[in-house]
Formats: C-alpha cells, structure tokens, sequence
C-alpha cells in the first residue's frame, strides 16, 4: 500500500512517462522500418511457403494459427506447391472459413472457402472426398449467408455431382431450403 509518492509517483507522472515510453517506441519503429531488409518481390512467395510449412508443422490444425496460416498460404501458391501443400493450404481454408463464418464474418467466410477449392488437386473427390466436399458444402453455405445465391447454387451442383454420400447431398438440400 502507502501513498502514490511511495508506489512509483504519482498516476498522472506515471501515465505521462507511459506515452513518452510509447512516443519513443514508435519513432524507433519508424525509423528502422526503412532500414528493415525487405527480400526481393522474386524471393517473397518462397519466403511465404517457408513459413507456412513451418506454422503446419508447428501448430497443425490450431485454430488460432488459422488466419496467419491462410496468409502465407495465398503468398506461397505462385511458389508451386507439391500436392501434399496443397491438401495441407485447402484444409487450413476449410478450417478459417468455418472460424470465420462462427464468428460472423460472412465475406472473409466466402473468399476462404473458395480460394480451399483452388487447392484442391485434380480427382480430389476421388483421392480426398471428405475435403472436397466440406470446402463446396462451406463454399455454399458462405455463398448463401452472403447473398451470393450464384456462387452457392454452383457450389451445390458441383457437390450434387461429385459427392458419393446420400448425407452429403442432403446438407446442400438442406442450405438451399434455408
């Protein structure tokens, strides 16, 4: 306890010293962000991939890598991914569309779901059909909470076509009743 004098000073000498402590955090940052070495534009998607294969590694299917996971993933794609990245970047875009449509943000929602269908290799409702059918299923169900009837009624026909399950066929009658 004690008075202020006794804990560091007094609150209004303490918030000052805080803002002069933040005013010189920033000039310093603005200063040497310029000085920071910013590899070439060539360079930068084999950077990115790098760092997703990293955060894969590191935190796998984390929700809360997800975001930052997605972000290397969009710069690392002009790299040329093994199909084994691919599946890896699909399912991190299946599982931020989903976050992101929990959270309420329907239009982030809607660009993760489709950019995961991107990744999908060739045959994929044959080699991964489970994740080819929840990013169209996400996709539609994205497309819809944004009004993109469209895109979810596309989205829903390739699901109809491709998917082998009864069940998933049903989730996207299910979404267009809704």
């Amino acid at each position: 306890g004690g008075p202020p004098a006794q804990q560091g000073g007094h609150p209004h000498k303490q918030l000052e010293k805080t803002k002069k402590t933040a005013n010189r955090h920033q000039t310093l940052a603005e200063t040497a962000q310029p000085q920071i070495h910013r590899p070439p534009a060539a360079e930068r998607p084999q950077l990115h991939l790098g760092i997703a294969r990293l955060l894969t590694e590191r935190y796998g299917d984390d929700a809360d890598a997800v975001f930052e996971l997605v972000h290397h993933w969009s710069f690392a794609t002009s790299y040329g991914l093994s199909t084994v990245e691919h599946v890896a970047a699909a399912g991190a875009y299946l599982r931020a569309s989903a976050r992101a449509l929990a959270s309420g943000a329907h239009g982030p929602a809607l660009r993760f779901a489709p950019a995961g269908v991107g990744h999908l290799p060739q045959g994929a409702f044959d080699t991964h059909p489970a994740l080819a059918v929840q990013l169209h299923v996400r996709q539609v169900e994205a497309a819809y909470v944004n009004g993109d009837t469209a895109t979810a009624e596309a989205a829903g026909n390739v699901v109809l076509a491709r998917a082998r399950s009864v069940l998933d066929k049903v989730r996207v009658h299910e979404l267009r009743i809704h």
